[in-house]
């Protein structure tokens, strides 16, 4: 029997088999490469339950655009005040923003480097990106969790959004918007409220956004696990979307196909 471990290439993670004298890399037709990609340093062990999801499907390798959790690293990256920015937290447990605007080139180079690389593309990251151009078929978080939700929605609905950080409030809104107006929804009808993904902050956010009678509740950070949603469903006594939990059974739709 072969053991399967996560081994490094560079600055990427992949699957490495082990025999009995010698070890190698092997891919099975049965299953898909895919790239994780992500703007902010990534952790490779994060994904275990969405792995749980994928199965044996699904091969990963990993990459970002910033490697190390330090203010350093992320300098080259600080927002620009009223730009769109993204939550990254630091070695010393602070957190930073960084810029969206900037860091979007060097993501649509990681995205280009993927061609011939893998056959699906993840990238790993709710923030508030434009839609990214790439090579291959890749998942994009907001942009799915926008679209699904924009198909629920009717036009008396009231709809709730929680975004990880305060300054990410006016954009997030912005962006959500466009997708309530093209089925009928007001500005009136949408709230954007924030919360890390820590039980006690969440509960208050669930409890301001069920006091604006919403009918529904999009998760938009990727670092809201399962553990989390009944808490804020037991809130707002109304359907809870993670996006964590959209992506995983989306790319576990793709994998199934082969």
């Amino acid at each position: 029997m072969l053991a399967r471990k996560l081994h490094f290439q560079g600055s990427h993670f992949c699957p490495v088999y082990y025999g009995k004298n010698k070890f190698y890399q092997e891919r099975s037709a049965m299953t898909q490469r895919m790239a994780v990609l992500a703007a902010a340093p990534l952790d490779p062990t994060g994904f275990t339950d969405m792995q749980a999801i994928w199965g044996d499907k699904v091969e990963l390798s990993f990459s970002s655009v910033i490697t190390e959790k330090t203010a350093e690293a992320m300098q080259p990256y600080t927002a620009d005040k009223g730009g769109r920015v993204l939550m990254s937290g630091l070695n010393d447990n602070t957190v930073t923003t960084i810029s969206i605007d900037k860091l979007t080139p060097p993501v649509e180079k990681l995205l280009a480097d993927t061609r011939d690389k893998a056959d699906v593309g993840f990238f790993a990251c709710a923030g508030d990106f434009r839609k990214l151009p790439s090579s291959v078929l890749t998942v994009q978080p907001n942009i799915l969790l926008r679209s699904i939700v924009q198909s629920l929605l009717q036009p008396s609905m009231r709809l709730g959004v929680i975004t990880p950080g305060e300054p990410q409030v006016p954009h997030v809104f912005a962006s959500w918007l466009p997708y309530l107006e093209a089925v009928g929804l007001t500005k009136e009808q949408l709230v954007v409220d924030w919360t890390p993904p820590n039980l006690e902050m969440a509960t208050k956010c669930a409890q301001r956004l069920a006091d604006q009678n919403v009918d529904l509740v999009a998760v938009e950070c990727l670092g809201f696990k399962e553990e989390l949603r009944k808490p804020i469903a037991d809130i707002v006594k109304k359907p809870v979307l993670l996006v964590r939990t959209v992506v995983a059974s989306t790319i576990k739709e793709i994998a199934s196909s082969f």
